[in-house]
C-alpha cells in the first residue's frame, strides 16, 4: 500500500466521501419505491447504479485494501454517516461512534486515525 499524502487528502475525508455515495444511492432507492412513472423509475435506478460504480472506483483508488476489509470499509463509511445523520449533535455520542471506526479503520489503513491529520498537516 502507498503511503497517503495528508496535506492532499485525508483517510477520514475520503471515507466520508464513500459514506456519502452509498447515501446518496439509499435515498434514491427509497425514493423509486415511491414513483408512478416507470420511465423515471428506470432513469433513477440506472443513476443509482452509476453511484454504486462511482463509489466503487473511488474505493479502488483511495483504499486499496485487501477484499476481506472491502465492505468493512463501505460499512465504517456508511455507518458513520448515518450516525451523524440521526444522533442529532449528540458531541458525547458521536466521539463514541467515531473513536469505534476510527480504531477499525486504523487497523485496517495501518495509520492512526484517531485525530483529523490533514488538520494537523494543515499547520505545519
Amino acid at each position: 500500500m502507498s503511503d497517503v499524502d495528508h496535506k492532499k487528502l485525508s483517510i477520514t475525508d475520503t471515507l466520508s466521501v464513500v459514506g456519502e455515495f452509498e447515501h446518496l444511492r439509499r435515498h434514491i432507492l427509497r425514493s423509486v419505491q415511491y414513483m408512478d412513472d416507470n420511465d423515471s423509475k428506470l432513469f433513477w435506478v440506472v443513476e443509482a447504479n452509476k453511484i454504486q460504480d462511482f463509489r466503487r472506483e473511488y474505493m479502488k483508488k483511495y483504499f486499496p485494501v485487501d477484499e476481506k476489509f472491502w465492505c468493512i470499509v463501505k460499512s465504517c463509511a456508511t455507518l458513520r454517516q448515518e450516525l451523524y445523520e440521526t444522533t442529532n449533535g449528540d458531541i458525547d455520542e458521536l466521539k463514541r461512534y467515531d473513536t469505534l471506526i476510527d480504531e477499525i479503520m486504523s487497523e485496517i489503513m495501518g495509520q492512526d486515525l484517531s485525530g483529523c491529520e490533514a488538520c494537523k498537516q494543515d499547520q505545519v
